[in-house]
Protein backbone atom coordinates (compact mmCIF):
# COMPACT_ATOMS: atom_id res chain seq x y z
CA UNK A 1 0.00 0.00 0.00
CA UNK A 2 2.88 2.27 0.75
CA UNK A 3 4.16 2.29 -2.57
CA UNK A 4 0.96 2.80 -4.21
CA UNK A 5 0.35 5.76 -2.74
CA UNK A 6 3.93 6.82 -3.60
CA UNK A 7 3.56 6.31 -6.78
CA UNK A 8 0.05 7.80 -6.67
CA UNK A 9 2.03 10.64 -5.32
CA UNK A 10 4.30 11.09 -8.37
CA UNK A 11 1.59 10.95 -10.71
CA UNK A 12 -0.26 13.90 -9.04
CA UNK A 13 3.02 15.71 -9.44
CA UNK A 14 2.74 15.06 -13.10
CA UNK A 15 -0.68 16.10 -13.80
CA UNK A 16 -1.53 19.29 -14.42
CA UNK A 17 -4.75 19.99 -12.16
CA UNK A 18 -6.17 22.82 -10.09
CA UNK A 19 -4.10 24.09 -7.34
CA UNK A 20 -6.50 23.22 -4.86
CA UNK A 21 -7.17 19.75 -5.74
CA UNK A 22 -3.59 19.37 -6.35
CA UNK A 23 -2.41 20.22 -2.77
CA UNK A 24 -5.56 18.06 -1.18
CA UNK A 25 -4.41 14.71 -3.18
CA UNK A 26 -0.74 15.09 -2.99
CA UNK A 27 -1.02 15.93 0.84
CA UNK A 28 -3.49 12.93 1.20
CA UNK A 29 -0.97 10.64 -0.99
CA UNK A 30 1.80 11.71 1.40
CA UNK A 31 -0.07 10.79 4.61
CA UNK A 32 -1.95 7.61 3.51
CA UNK A 33 1.70 6.66 2.51
CA UNK A 34 3.34 7.28 5.82
CA UNK A 35 0.78 5.30 7.62
CA UNK A 36 0.75 2.23 5.46
CA UNK A 37 4.26 2.18 6.40
CA UNK A 38 7.64 4.50 7.17
CA UNK A 39 9.66 4.03 4.23
CA UNK A 40 7.18 6.88 2.31
CA UNK A 41 9.32 8.75 3.64
CA UNK A 42 11.41 8.33 0.04
CA UNK A 43 9.17 10.43 -1.30
CA UNK A 44 10.30 13.58 -0.90
CA UNK A 45 13.35 12.75 -2.42
CA UNK A 46 11.69 10.42 -4.99
CA UNK A 47 9.96 14.31 -6.24
CA UNK A 48 13.20 15.82 -5.70
CA UNK A 49 14.83 13.94 -8.13
CA UNK A 50 11.80 13.80 -10.75
CA UNK A 51 12.21 17.47 -10.55
CA UNK A 52 15.81 17.47 -11.51
CA UNK A 53 15.30 15.20 -14.03
CA UNK A 54 12.33 15.60 -15.45
CA UNK A 55 12.22 17.83 -18.93
CA UNK A 56 9.84 20.51 -19.04
CA UNK A 57 7.33 19.53 -20.80
CA UNK A 58 7.12 16.31 -18.48
CA UNK A 59 6.08 18.19 -15.21
CA UNK A 60 5.03 21.49 -12.99
CA UNK A 61 6.87 24.53 -14.03
CA UNK A 62 9.90 25.67 -11.34
CA UNK A 63 6.41 27.33 -8.84
CA UNK A 64 4.58 24.10 -8.69
CA UNK A 65 7.75 22.25 -8.29
CA UNK A 66 8.48 24.09 -4.96
CA UNK A 67 5.15 24.20 -3.77
CA UNK A 68 4.69 20.40 -4.22
CA UNK A 69 8.07 19.51 -2.21
CA UNK A 70 6.97 21.80 0.23
CA UNK A 71 3.47 19.84 0.69
CA UNK A 72 5.03 16.71 0.38
CA UNK A 73 7.86 17.89 3.07
CA UNK A 74 5.24 19.22 5.41
CA UNK A 75 2.90 16.58 5.43
CA UNK A 76 5.79 13.71 5.86
CA UNK A 77 7.18 15.98 8.70
CA UNK A 78 3.95 16.14 10.24
CA UNK A 79 3.55 11.88 10.05
CA UNK A 80 7.15 11.02 11.39
CA UNK A 81 6.46 13.96 14.60
CA UNK A 82 3.27 12.03 15.10
CA UNK A 83 4.58 8.67 14.83
CA UNK A 84 7.85 9.20 16.69
CA UNK A 85 5.26 10.52 19.14
CA UNK A 86 3.52 7.82 19.19
CA UNK A 87 6.34 4.96 19.09
CA UNK A 88 10.26 4.58 19.73
CA UNK A 89 10.33 2.25 16.69
CA UNK A 90 11.44 5.21 14.38
CA UNK A 91 14.38 6.36 16.74
CA UNK A 92 15.34 2.42 17.02
CA UNK A 93 15.48 1.73 13.19
CA UNK A 94 18.09 4.65 12.91
CA UNK A 95 20.36 3.48 15.47
CA UNK A 96 20.25 0.09 13.37
CA UNK A 97 22.50 2.44 10.62
CA UNK A 98 25.86 0.35 10.80
CA UNK A 99 29.35 2.52 10.89
CA UNK A 100 31.70 1.03 8.99
CA UNK A 101 32.11 2.37 5.80
CA UNK A 102 32.13 -1.44 4.07
CA UNK A 103 29.34 -2.11 6.09
CA UNK A 104 27.66 0.70 4.50
CA UNK A 105 28.72 -0.39 1.01
CA UNK A 106 27.28 -3.78 1.87
CA UNK A 107 24.01 -2.26 2.70
CA UNK A 108 23.94 -0.39 -0.71
CA UNK A 109 24.33 -3.03 -3.01
CA UNK A 110 21.84 -5.16 -1.20
CA UNK A 111 18.56 -3.80 -2.81
CA UNK A 112 20.21 -4.00 -6.60
CA UNK A 113 21.30 -7.99 -5.46
CA UNK A 114 17.80 -8.84 -4.17
CA UNK A 115 15.98 -7.01 -7.36
CA UNK A 116 18.28 -8.57 -9.81
CA UNK A 117 18.31 -12.33 -8.66
CA UNK A 118 15.24 -12.82 -6.49
CA UNK A 119 15.93 -16.45 -6.46
CA UNK A 120 14.78 -18.94 -2.86
CA UNK A 121 18.38 -20.28 -1.88
CA UNK A 122 17.32 -22.30 1.33
CA UNK A 123 17.27 -25.58 -0.63
CA UNK A 124 20.32 -24.58 -2.97
CA UNK A 125 20.69 -23.63 -6.77
CA UNK A 126 21.37 -25.50 -9.28
CA UNK A 127 23.95 -24.21 -11.99
CA UNK A 128 21.89 -23.13 -14.36
CA UNK A 129 20.54 -20.39 -12.27
CA UNK A 130 23.72 -19.19 -12.04
CA UNK A 131 24.24 -19.06 -15.46
CA UNK A 132 20.78 -17.30 -16.35
CA UNK A 133 21.81 -14.76 -13.33
CA UNK A 134 25.39 -14.28 -14.35
CA UNK A 135 24.03 -13.13 -17.98
CA UNK A 136 21.29 -11.24 -16.85
CA UNK A 137 23.83 -8.86 -14.15
CA UNK A 138 26.08 -8.67 -17.34
CA UNK A 139 23.60 -7.49 -19.65
CA UNK A 140 22.35 -4.96 -17.64
CA UNK A 141 26.06 -3.80 -16.76
CA UNK A 142 26.37 -3.76 -21.11
CA UNK A 143 23.49 -1.58 -21.33
CA UNK A 144 24.84 0.86 -18.31
CA UNK A 145 27.76 1.22 -20.76
CA UNK A 146 25.96 1.46 -23.89
CA UNK A 147 24.46 4.49 -21.95
CA UNK A 148 27.51 6.33 -20.94
CA UNK A 149 28.94 5.80 -24.65
CA UNK A 150 25.65 7.03 -26.21
CA UNK A 151 26.24 10.11 -23.59
CA UNK A 152 29.89 10.77 -24.68
CA UNK A 153 29.67 10.20 -28.39
CA UNK A 154 26.12 9.96 -29.46
CA UNK A 155 24.07 12.37 -30.66
CA UNK A 156 21.39 15.11 -28.34
CA UNK A 157 18.41 13.10 -28.63
CA UNK A 158 19.83 10.06 -26.95
CA UNK A 159 20.75 12.19 -23.83
CA UNK A 160 17.27 11.80 -22.32
CA UNK A 161 17.18 8.40 -22.96
CA UNK A 162 20.45 8.09 -20.29
CA UNK A 163 18.38 10.63 -18.19
CA UNK A 164 15.69 7.78 -17.91
CA UNK A 165 18.11 5.58 -16.48
CA UNK A 166 19.68 7.79 -14.33
CA UNK A 167 16.14 8.22 -12.72
CA UNK A 168 15.63 4.38 -12.37
CA UNK A 169 18.97 3.87 -10.74
CA UNK A 170 18.21 6.33 -8.47
CA UNK A 171 14.64 5.48 -7.68
CA UNK A 172 15.99 1.71 -6.70
CA UNK A 173 18.62 3.82 -3.93
CA UNK A 174 16.36 6.21 -2.75
CA UNK A 175 13.39 3.47 -2.44
CA UNK A 176 15.47 1.38 -0.41
CA UNK A 177 17.42 4.28 1.23
CA UNK A 178 14.69 4.52 4.40
CA UNK A 179 15.32 0.94 5.00
CA UNK A 180 18.66 0.00 4.18
CA UNK A 181 19.60 -0.28 8.20
CA UNK A 182 17.26 -3.55 7.78
CA UNK A 183 17.02 -4.37 4.18
CA UNK A 184 17.85 -8.37 4.59
CA UNK A 185 16.07 -10.79 2.30
CA UNK A 186 16.38 -14.00 3.75
CA UNK A 187 17.21 -17.32 1.76
CA UNK A 188 13.43 -17.90 1.77
CA UNK A 189 12.78 -14.57 0.10
CA UNK A 190 11.12 -12.94 3.57
CA UNK A 191 12.09 -9.72 3.62
CA UNK A 192 11.07 -9.21 0.01
CA UNK A 193 8.76 -6.64 0.85
CA UNK A 194 11.10 -4.20 1.37
CA UNK A 195 11.94 -4.13 -2.29
CA UNK A 196 8.66 -3.52 -3.60
CA UNK A 197 9.44 0.27 -3.31
CA UNK A 198 12.85 -0.41 -5.25
CA UNK A 199 11.24 -2.63 -7.69
CA UNK A 200 9.32 0.51 -9.12
CA UNK A 201 13.05 1.86 -10.25
CA UNK A 202 13.86 -1.66 -11.56
CA UNK A 203 11.01 -2.21 -13.97
CA UNK A 204 11.93 1.72 -15.37
CA UNK A 205 15.46 0.38 -16.02
CA UNK A 206 14.22 -2.54 -17.57
CA UNK A 207 11.28 -1.19 -19.56
CA UNK A 208 13.34 1.65 -20.54
CA UNK A 209 15.99 -0.87 -22.18
CA UNK A 210 13.95 -3.14 -24.03
CA UNK A 211 12.25 -0.06 -25.87
CA UNK A 212 15.23 1.19 -27.38
CA UNK A 213 16.03 0.97 -30.60
CA UNK A 214 19.66 -0.60 -31.98
CA UNK A 215 21.74 -2.36 -29.97
CA UNK A 216 21.00 -1.09 -26.65
CA UNK A 217 17.62 -2.07 -27.18
CA UNK A 218 18.54 -5.64 -28.01
CA UNK A 219 21.47 -6.15 -25.07
CA UNK A 220 17.15 -5.19 -23.59
CA UNK A 221 15.25 -7.46 -24.61
CA UNK A 222 18.12 -10.35 -23.98
CA UNK A 223 18.21 -8.80 -20.74
CA UNK A 224 14.24 -9.35 -20.46
CA UNK A 225 14.49 -12.37 -21.70
CA UNK A 226 17.14 -13.56 -19.23
CA UNK A 227 15.57 -12.35 -16.03
CA UNK A 228 11.88 -13.78 -17.26
CA UNK A 229 14.06 -17.53 -17.33
CA UNK A 230 15.16 -16.28 -13.82
CA UNK A 231 12.37 -15.16 -12.64
CA UNK A 232 9.52 -17.52 -13.71
CA UNK A 233 10.68 -21.03 -11.98
CA UNK A 234 11.22 -18.65 -8.74
CA UNK A 235 7.66 -17.32 -9.03
CA UNK A 236 6.17 -21.11 -8.85
CA UNK A 237 8.23 -22.37 -6.59
CA UNK A 238 6.95 -19.13 -4.32
CA UNK A 239 3.69 -19.99 -5.38
CA UNK A 240 2.99 -23.82 -4.06
CA UNK A 241 5.30 -22.04 -0.89
CA UNK A 242 2.03 -19.86 -0.06
CA UNK A 243 -0.38 -22.30 -1.19
CA UNK A 244 0.58 -24.84 1.51
CA UNK A 245 0.88 -21.62 4.03
CA UNK A 246 -2.54 -21.25 3.27
CA UNK A 247 -3.58 -25.07 3.53
CA UNK A 248 -1.84 -24.87 7.30
CA UNK A 249 -3.60 -22.28 7.86
CA UNK A 250 -7.60 -23.86 7.04
CA UNK A 251 -6.47 -27.70 8.60
CA UNK A 252 -5.54 -25.67 11.72
CA UNK A 253 -9.01 -22.90 11.96
CA UNK A 254 -10.56 -26.08 10.91
CA UNK A 255 -9.52 -28.69 13.41
CA UNK A 256 -10.01 -25.58 15.72
CA UNK A 257 -13.85 -25.41 14.68
CA UNK A 258 -14.33 -28.96 15.38
CA UNK A 259 -12.37 -28.89 18.65
CA UNK A 260 -14.50 -26.15 20.07
CA UNK A 261 -18.06 -28.03 18.84
CA UNK A 262 -16.64 -31.10 20.21
CA UNK A 263 -15.78 -29.94 23.78
CA UNK A 264 -18.14 -27.09 24.13
CA UNK A 265 -15.34 -24.94 24.64
CA UNK A 266 -15.49 -21.24 25.96
CA UNK A 267 -12.13 -20.21 24.85
CA UNK A 268 -9.10 -22.00 22.64
CA UNK A 269 -5.62 -21.37 23.17
CA UNK A 270 -3.13 -23.20 20.54
CA UNK A 271 0.08 -23.31 21.46
CA UNK A 272 3.18 -23.82 18.84
CA UNK A 273 0.58 -22.31 16.31
CA UNK A 274 2.57 -22.72 12.83
CA UNK A 275 4.63 -19.40 12.21
CA UNK A 276 5.50 -19.43 8.73
CA UNK A 277 6.44 -21.83 5.71
CA UNK A 278 9.82 -21.24 4.44
CA UNK A 279 9.53 -17.46 4.27
CA UNK A 280 5.29 -17.45 4.06
CA UNK A 281 3.58 -15.91 6.93
CA UNK A 282 0.95 -18.64 8.85
CA UNK A 283 0.26 -17.04 11.84
CA UNK A 284 2.85 -15.14 12.70
CA UNK A 285 0.27 -12.59 13.52
CA UNK A 286 -3.68 -12.68 13.45
CA UNK A 287 -4.12 -16.10 15.48
CA UNK A 288 -5.89 -14.37 18.73
CA UNK A 289 -8.39 -12.88 15.52
CA UNK A 290 -9.18 -16.03 13.70
CA UNK A 291 -9.22 -17.90 16.85
CA UNK A 292 -12.18 -15.39 18.34
CA UNK A 293 -14.75 -15.88 15.58
CA UNK A 294 -15.04 -19.56 16.73
CA UNK A 295 -18.87 -21.24 17.83
CA UNK A 296 -17.67 -20.81 21.29
CA UNK A 297 -20.10 -22.16 24.11
CA UNK A 298 -21.20 -19.82 26.77
CA UNK A 299 -19.41 -20.76 29.86
CA UNK A 300 -17.96 -23.36 28.59
CA UNK A 301 -14.33 -24.79 29.55
CA UNK A 302 -11.39 -23.08 28.73
CA UNK A 303 -9.53 -25.28 26.02
CA UNK A 304 -5.62 -25.77 25.20
CA UNK A 305 -4.31 -27.82 21.78
CA UNK A 306 -0.86 -28.00 20.28
CA UNK A 307 -0.19 -28.05 17.03
CA UNK A 308 1.88 -31.24 16.11
CA UNK A 309 2.93 -30.47 11.92
CA UNK A 310 0.21 -31.51 10.50
CA UNK A 311 -2.75 -31.50 13.42
CA UNK A 312 -4.42 -29.74 16.05
CA UNK A 313 -4.09 -31.98 19.21
CA UNK A 314 -5.87 -31.21 22.58
CA UNK A 315 -3.66 -31.07 25.92
CA UNK A 316 -5.78 -33.60 27.39
CA UNK A 317 -4.26 -36.18 25.46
Amino acid sequence: MSTLFVLLACLVWLGRRQQRLHIIALAACCVAGLLAKESAVALVPLLAMLAIMASPDDGPDGRRQIETLAISSVAVIAVLIARSAWTSSLAGHLATFPSDRRAVKDLVLRPFAGLVTPVSTDRGLGPIVYVIGLVAIGLLVMILVEHWRNRQTGPPGRQPRLAGTVVAIAWIAIGSLPLLGTLFVAPTLEGGRYLYLPAVGFSFFIGAAASQTGRTGAIGIAAVVALWLLYMPSMQERRHVWLEAAGMRDALLTQARALVLADRCGTLHVDDAPDSVRGAFVFRVGLTDALSDMPYTARGPDCTARWSQTRLVPRAE
